[in-house]
């Protein structure tokens, strides 16, 4: 993943001279990628810019699932996210996949629920004409689910899955708050069975999968990025995982379901409301169970005596994250 690689891609993609590239910068983000912006000259003097993101892993199911981002990007591209300009599943540069994307010049907002509630409106709007797409171009790569009830028992069920596989890897007083959190995750058959926001004949959506504060790039409106967990589903799973990591509650939640049902109108706000408080709790133990197996695959590599790039930071951050994460998901339990 040298600086040499990432410009003779860059210039093959772009059609670009080599010799033009003026500069060449790594984030510091990512936590499966490798991310550069580069910059060009053209010949009327103009800078242009572009990223390349480089998965760090070569393994068969993170391979399929870069496929999978490159082809919801090039449905979203221009219009909730950057445009993409070039995958690769192999090339002569890179024994892992890479991108090239839309640079798009913006910011961060770390507290989203702190800001002025028209910013949380333009998320609302985005989000219901992503949720509106039509989908005939993405069904081949993203199976759908036979309906919204199906959905939310497959995402139930791998969850409990992913916490016995991954809790013998944490911490003691850890392994008992995550044993506790799936007993009372697994009681959530129950609403799920019983409920007609569920029974629903609403068509599943193209879902970002991850609406975090970091994934969110401000621009003229809001921007989408990191699509790796883009997939069908159910768009009240992308509302209430919005709703739970940026902070939202009050003004905020009314500001981006007005947002929401200007572009969405299409689906019912009632059924989708009732979705959503299901999915908070839901969605939020799904994120404590990814930094989990983030945590456990930093403790295993550690305990070998090597670095793993997918998990660059130190254990004590992937620990943070997990009882940040879990912390919120008791409150919400106890509730």
């Amino acid at each position: 993943m040298g600086a040499e690689a990432v410009r003779s891609y860059v210039a093959e993609v772009m059609g670009w001279s080599p010799a033009d590239i003026t500069d060449l910068t790594r984030f510091g983000t990512g936590e499966r990628h490798a991310v550069y912006r580069v910059s060009y000259v053209d010949s009327l003097g103009r800078t242009r810019d572009v990223v390349v993101r480089i998965l760090y892993s070569g393994a068969p199911e993170d391979r399929a699932m870069a496929q999978r981002e490159a082809t919801a990007l090039e449905v979203v591209g221009g219009i909730a996210a950057p445009r993409l300009y070039d995958f690769r599943a192999e090339s002569a540069w890179f024994d892992t996949p890479v991108m090239c994307l839309e640079y798009v010049a913006g910011s961060h907002e770390a507290d989203l629920g702190g800001q002025a509630t028209d910013r949380v409106r333009q998320l609302g709007e985005l989000m219901g004409r992503l949720h509106t797409l039509r989908l005939h171009d993405l069904v081949e790569s993203f199976p759908p689910p036979s309906n919204l009830a199906v959905y939310a028992h497959e995402y139930l069920e791998s969850i409990l899955a992913r916490i016995a596989a991954v809790e013998n890897a944490l911490p003691g007083g850890l392994q008992v708050r995550m044993r506790r959190a799936a007993d009372i995750f697994a009681r959530h058959r129950e609403p799920v069975q019983r409920s007609d926001a569920f029974s629903t004949d609403e068509p599943p959506a193209l879902l970002h999968g991850d609406v975090g504060p970091s994934n969110v790039l401000w621009a003229h409106g809001p921007v989408l990025i990191d699509w790796e967990y883009a997939r069908l589903g159910d768009p009240a799973d992308d509302i209430a995982y919005i709703f739970v990591q940026n902070g939202l509650n009050g003004a905020h939640r009314q500001a981006f379901w007005a947002g929401y049902q200007i572009s969405s109108r299409e689906r019912s706000a009632e059924f989708l409301v009732e979705r959503a408080e299901w999915w908070e709790p839901a969605g939020l133990l799904g994120s404590v169970t990814w930094w989990a197996e983030r945590f456990a695959l930093r403790a295993e590599a550690e305990a070998k005596g090597r670095g793993d790039p997918s998990v660059p930071r130190q254990l004590a951050y992937y620990l943070e994250q997990l009882e940040w994460r879990l912390n919120r998901f008791t409150e919400l339990a106890d509730a």
